[in-house]
């Protein structure tokens, strides 16, 4: 594997009480000289992709997250070049290969504007991988061959984790591409070590039951068995009908092959629950109760079976009965036991 024996001295590796954008000033700094030539010259197009100006965008900020709007916005004004863009291209550029393809792992969350009615998606990104990702243009030009094979399997392991471990955000499974594991693909035997700590570090999110139904999504066997947390969106209220009847077969008919498609992941380490039902039991005059629901007993039965579960209420959800959900999932945990 070709690499550079130079080593940054000034990697941001966040001090235990430092804060985020304390931890970002350096990278800060070395963006401003970097795209310091773009400023005013509106004929020479810069040498950075939408991914790399998305990411000094969010590195730059004097806020934790940014928004896609405040994200254009910088664009512009800090590079000549796209003053003659419109806004629009400009958030196609940035946005497209960044967000669509996990190109990067940005994590975000959702944010309410006060002068607008809709929340948006904001974003933040780690310095220290904001400038991995950015290495390209941040280091001297990389010279020589470093053999990676030659390092003891345990630095190897730590190297693969750096790359690989995006534990404070999440995978969302149906839009995953492989493309994330695009760097793993020069030595198979680098990939047969690798994929083990990105399938059992990070958390697979699956956003509906149809989605957890439709596994394995293109995963092979091999890389199913290697997921060891995931969060499923128990989604019950979006299946609901004015027809309690037809209504309760749709959802049993929804709640059988999420099951059999989780159970395709045991045994997990992790499972974490959203939920939202906050309508749907006031609205089904004959349906007082999870338990009367055929097929949720055999999906509380499969997620018994990870060693750790959390139940939290979906966003909007606040008056979901994660109490009611949750009290299920353990009184199905001690009748297994």
């Amino acid at each position: 594997m070709s690499n550079s024996p130079h080593t940054p001295t000034n990697i941001e590796a966040a001090k235990p009480n430092q804060t985020l954008l304390e931890a970002r000033r350096p990278l800060k700094e070395d963006i401003e000289k970097l795209i310091s030539p773009y400023r005013h010259d509106s004929a020479q197009k810069p040498p950075f992709s939408g991914r790399d100006v998305a990411i000094m965008a969010i590195s730059s900020s004097s806020t934790e997250y940014v928004d896609e709007y405040k994200m254009v916005w910088w664009t512009i004004e800090n590079f000549a070049f796209f003053k003659q863009w419109s806004e629009y291209n400009v958030a196609c550029f940035l946005f497209h290969e960044i967000f669509w393809n996990y190109d990067v792992p940005v994590m975000t969350k959702t944010v309410t504007d006060p002068g607008k009615l809709d929340n948006l998606d904001a974003y933040t990104i780690q310095p220290a991988v904001a400038r991995l990702s950015l290495r390209e243009h941040l280091e001297p030009k990389r010279e020589g061959t470093f053999r990676f094979l030659d390092l003891p399997a345990e630095l190897r392991n730590r190297v693969y984790t750096m790359l690989l471990d995006f534990s404070d955000a999440e995978i969302s499974v149906e839009r995953y591409k492989d493309r994330l594991l695009s760097s793993l693909r020069c030595r198979a035997c680098v990939r047969s070590e690798a994929l083990p700590i990105f399938y059992s570090t990070n958390v697979f999110h699956f956003r509906d039951l149809e989605s957890v139904g439709d596994l394995p999504h293109g995963l092979s066997a091999n890389q199913l068995k290697y997921i060891k947390k995931v969060h499923l969106h128990v989604d019950i209220q979006q299946i609901w009908d004015n027809n309690s009847d037809l209504a309760l077969v749709q959802l049993n008919t929804t709640l059988a092959p999420a099951a059999r498609g989780l159970n395709k992941l045991l045994p997990l380490e992790q499972v974490t629950l959203t939920i939202s039902d906050s309508e749907w039991l006031y609205n089904w005059s004959e349906l007082e109760s999870y338990e009367e629901i055929e097929e949720m007993q055999t999906l509380l039965e499969v997620i018994a079976k990870a060693k750790n579960v959390q139940v939290f209420p979906a966003q909007g959800q606040e008056n979901a009965r994660c109490d009611v959900f949750n009290s299920l999932v353990q009184k199905t945990i001690e009748s297994m036991q």
